[in-house]
């Protein structure tokens, strides 16, 4: 069971912003007393650039969320290997939880699904994938009320979110 700290997401965030700052403005004055103009220069370059690269990664789908994936994804194989594979198979895996008494949660799961299917509008799944859902415990997941996003991550893994009010 992986530690859920999401109450420390921000505190951690602002320390180490105040940290990159101090580094940053320490820097700055000693590059300017020495009068090493590019330095200088790159100190209020680098971060946009920096900024503007990691951004275009998250865009392209290379975020935080992706590289959980990949760092378990070795685990999940092994699993599904075990499952005989003469029809196409379907697991899921609950990946955590988010939020508090007081706001609305959210449930995010990870979902095997060989036929591809899921990614699918409801109307278009066919038959024999409901069966597969209904045996693997998918379907509770895909409930429109509570359906907040499903994500392909990689090969015939999705990311399933739920939102609870």
């Amino acid at each position: 069971m992986a530690y859920q700290a999401g109450f420390l997401i921000i505190p951690i965030i602002i320390l180490l912003a105040l940290i990159i700052l101090i580094w940053l403005g320490t820097a700055f004055a000693i590059h300017l007393v020495a009068r090493r103009w590019r330095r200088i220069i790159s100190i209020f370059v680098g971060p946009p650039i920096a900024f503007i690269f990691v951004l275009a990664l998250s865009r392209a789908g290379y975020d935080l969320t992706w590289l959980r994936f990949e760092a378990r994804k070795e685990e999940y194989m092994r699993e599904l290997a075990q499952y005989p594979s003469y029809e196409p198979r379907m697991k899921q895996w609950h990946w955590g939880d988010r939020g508090f008494a007081i706001t609305a949660s959210s449930t995010y799961t990870i979902v095997f699904d060989e036929s591809d299917e899921i990614a699918l509008p409801p109307e278009h799944r066919s038959n024999g994938w409901r069966l597969r859902a209904d045996r693997a415990d998918v379907t509770s997941l895909l409930q429109a009320e509570y359906l907040r996003s499903i994500r392909k991550l990689s090969g015939h893994f999705y990311l399933v979110q739920q939102w609870f009010q």
